[in-house]
């Protein structure tokens, strides 16, 4: 969101509950994170943003195989779309009549950067948590400024 590494941040945004995804079988991103994917389309298509928040092994695991935060954004954001007509079926939209083109690709959000990546937690274990935001809300991040 727009800081350095080093700074301090807090980021609060309203959100629906989070859903825990697990992750098994590898450690490649490829893999794990297309089960993040599949939660992510639960969320129904059009959320203004969607928060992953990644525990710190799962983290490990993504630094590892040299993905950058853009890499996971975009990886998720292609991976959770489907057909318009598949979001139509299952009554997922308000207005299916503005979409002309059935087989439209509709994701889950806009573009990549509505998919916030973060890391948090403790040594828990290989959990992901899968954040939909409410209504029409962005997260907001600011800087946190310590004094002594």
């Amino acid at each position: 969101k727009g800081f350095d590494g080093g700074s301090s941040t807090v980021t609060v945004v309203a959100a629906y509950s989070p859903l825990q995804v697990s992750v098994y079988g590898g450690k490649d991103p490829g893999s794990f994170l297309a089960g993040v994917a599949h939660a992510m389309i639960g969320l129904g298509p059009s959320i203004s943003e969607v928060l992953v928040v990644l525990s710190p092994e799962v983290m490990q695991y993504v630094n590892e195989a040299g993905w950058s935060r853009q890499q996971v954004q975009e990886f998720l954001w292609e991976k959770a779309q489907l057909p318009a007509r598949e979001w139509i079926a299952w009554r997922r939209v308000e207005h299916p009549e503005n979409f002309t083109d059935q087989d439209q690709l509709v994701g889950c959000v806009a573009d990549p950067s509505r998919i916030t990546v973060v890391a948090a937690g403790g040594a828990a274990g290989v959990y992901i948590d899968v954040i939909g935001s409410w209504g029409n809300s962005r997260s907001v991040t600011r800087k946190i400024e310590v004094r002594s």
